[in-house]
């Protein structure tokens, strides 16, 4: 009996493990029945300076403004880094407009121009920003995993952005499978095009894939040797295997011939498991690419993989925009 017990308890424990992550790789997935025709006189609002104060504090605890020297210089900063992010950023899904907002008077009200930008940590240290929509009803409509990115810093914030978009685009793709129409034609159309332009331009790109670091240094070769073996599989474009500073350097510079792989990971409860999600960027505006959620590090035929879908969905594009 106690050998049963034990052997039962073994199970829900397995069980409770695999809910928590399962839970954690859900918020990630696409969102879908969101009606893409309620984006229709919208407005993004992002948080001015005062509004973002949550976000702000735990920066400031991450020592992110200790250069300068009061709140007036802060919320210039702020201003200004974000003014300049939303501008280069390829988000053209609704207006935007950065502005002081109540979020839950705004639900509560039904508010029907809000698009909310909002942020939010799990137990598991990943943080996801959301947009949501308050009018007909409450629903997220978009969502990015931004753990590890300084939105104290332009380029990030960019990113940011752009992968909220891309969230955007995929769900009203999904909102026009089920329907059978485009509901928005000049704008996933315009999307469309912009990824046909990047896909026709991958060949004469470098692909830059960052190598792997740990703190244990076998274990950072024994990854990197992984990547290696992994892009022989890539064909779409030439490649580099570089550092991460490197990347940077280049994302700073806006490097037009370039782009690059960049790795979210996804903690769960499980200690023993962690998503990942896989973003193909530009390196001269952090444009998405391609976006790849899988249970792995990338290997030879998770890149085997991603290169099909991309081919798939380029043939895809220049089909419909055909039509």
């Amino acid at each position: 009996m106690n050998l049963y017990i034990s052997r039962l308890g073994l199970i829900l424990f397995a069980a409770i493990l695999l809910i928590g992550s399962q839970s954690s790789f859900a918020q990630l997935l696409p969102i879908k029945k969101f009606d893409c025709s309620q984006l229709e006189g919208k407005k993004l609002y992002v948080p001015t300076f005062q509004a973002a104060q949550p976000q702000l504090r735990k920066m400031a605890k991450q020592g992110k403004f200790k250069e300068m020297n009061d709140a007036n210089e802060i919320a210039e900063y702020y201003s200004n880094v974000w003014k300049e992010a939303m501008a280069e950023s390829s988000y053209d899904a609704t207006e935007y407009e950065i502005r002081g907002f109540d979020s839950r008077r705004l639900i509560k009200n039904k508010d029907p121009e809000a698009l909310l930008l909002s942020f939010y940590v799990d137990d598991y240290g990943n943080e996801t920003a959301l947009l949501t929509i308050a009018a007909p009803k409450k629903q997220v409509v978009a969502r990015a995993i931004i753990t590890g990115l300084d939105l104290s810093q332009k380029n990030d914030i960019r990113l940011m952005i752009n992968m909220l978009n891309e969230s955007l685009n995929t769900s009203c793709e999904l909102d026009e499978q089920e329907e059978g129409k485009i509901k928005r034609k000049a704008y996933m159309n315009r999307y469309k095009k912009e990824f046909l332009a990047f896909y026709n331009s991958m060949s004469d790109r470098t692909f830059l894939v960052p190598e792997s670091e740990h703190k244990k240094p076998k274990k950072a070769q024994e990854r990197t040797a992984d990547l290696v073996l992994a892009l022989k599989e890539w064909k779409l474009s030439k490649y580099e295997l570089i550092k991460q500073e490197e990347i940077e350097e280049r994302r700073v510079e806006g490097d037009a011939e370039s782009f690059y792989w960049k790795d979210f990971p996804i903690y769960t409860q499980n200690i023993l498991i962690t998503y990942h999600y896989n973003v193909i960027l530009s390196t001269d505006g952090d444009a998405v690419v391609f976006v790849f959620l899988g249970k792995k590090r990338m290997k030879p035929s998770t890149l085997e993989k991603i290169q099909s879908k991309i081919t798939a969905k380029a043939e895809k594009y220049t089909r419909q925009l055909e039509k």
